[in-house]
């Protein structure tokens, strides 16, 4: 008989039963073949169990925070010699295939229908206690210490005290309905006038960096936000990357859709101190004033 290997889940709106032990998956299927014999059609469309978390690791803000650092948590408190992970998405399945190789585990991804047994990682994206501050620090360091010294593929590879954040346009996969959430990117939200800002802020002599995270390789974006000290940009997926920041770090984040309670309540946990701008639109100007006041204030 085939060995079963344990594979490491998020308990997620997404994976569903599947994420959850044999013994409950199995009584899981009963219910809803009762259901579905009672009321037709009712046990395909079922809830996940209440206590499952919600944001689809397909988008990096959950990867990151919500399954790769957990990922590499459990994965140092088991030391398990072979282990599953869960298929990402055509985006984030590089940076998950390679981290873990540089970790030098030995692995292989699956589809969700493919979960042998299933290990059930901390959802960090949703928060953590405390207690697990000194876990989550470890995971952190882990993984840069497994990019320290990468080369990224981009020539432009700014490193700078004070950085605008461009978000990146959607891949296809976001868009033609194969993701689990469908948008991405500046399909959500985006600045309207990055340009114009950034020649303001030269006009009034403020050094400064536009960068895009999405296009950067994982050790690109870890060196890139330890590197910055000051940060303006939309509300998106690519501020988990704050969790590699300095905690002397500080953030301007335009929101259309407040409050952002999960990143917010990151960022309080990591000590960086941010403020807000509430705009009406998904896609809107930044206040080159407000900016300038951002980079400049003590």
């Amino acid at each position: 008989m085939k060995r079963q290997l344990p594979t490491f889940v998020r308990r997620d709106a997404f994976t569903g039963p599947m994420a959850e032990p044999r013994g409950v998956r199995r009584l899981g299927r009963r219910l809803r073949r009762r259901l579905a014999t009672r009321v037709p059609l009712l046990g395909r469309f079922l809830p996940p169990p209440p206590d499952f978390v919600h944001g689809s690791r397909e988008h990096y803000f959950h990867f990151l925070v919500g399954y790769l650092l957990p990922l590499v948590h459990a994965q140092g408190r088991l030391r398990l010699d072979r282990f599953l992970v869960l298929d990402c998405g055509p985006l984030m399945n590089p940076l998950l295939q390679e981290t873990l190789e540089r970790l030098q585990y030995d692995f292989r991804i699956v589809k969700a229908a493919e979960i042998e047994r299933p290990v059930a990682v901390e959802a960090w994206d949703y928060g953590w206690p405390s207690d697990s501050d000194a876990a989550v620090r470890a995971a952190v360091e882990r993984i840069r210490d497994a990019w320290r010294g990468h080369t990224c593929a981009r020539a432009d590879c700014p490193r700078a005290a004070n950085l605008l954040i461009q978000r990146s346009a959607p891949h296809r996969f976001y868009l033609d309905g194969s993701s689990e959430i469908s948008g991405y990117g500046t399909s959500r939200r985006g600045i309207t006038n990055m340009e114009e800002i950034s020649g303001f802020l030269a006009r009034h002599g403020v050094e400064h960096a536009v960068y895009e995270p999405g296009v950067h390789g994982l050790g690109c974006q870890i060196e890139a936000f330890a590197a910055a000290r000051r940060m303006l940009g939309f509300r998106g997926a690519e501020w988990s990357n704050l969790i590699w920041s300095d905690p002397r770090a500080r953030v301007r984040m335009l929101d259309n859709m407040p409050p952002a309670t999960v990143i917010g309540g990151m960022m309080t946990r990591l000590g960086i101190r941010h403020e807000f701008a509430i705009v009406d639109s998904a896609h809107s100007p930044e206040d080159p004033d407000e900016a300038l006041r951002f980079f400049t204030e003590p």
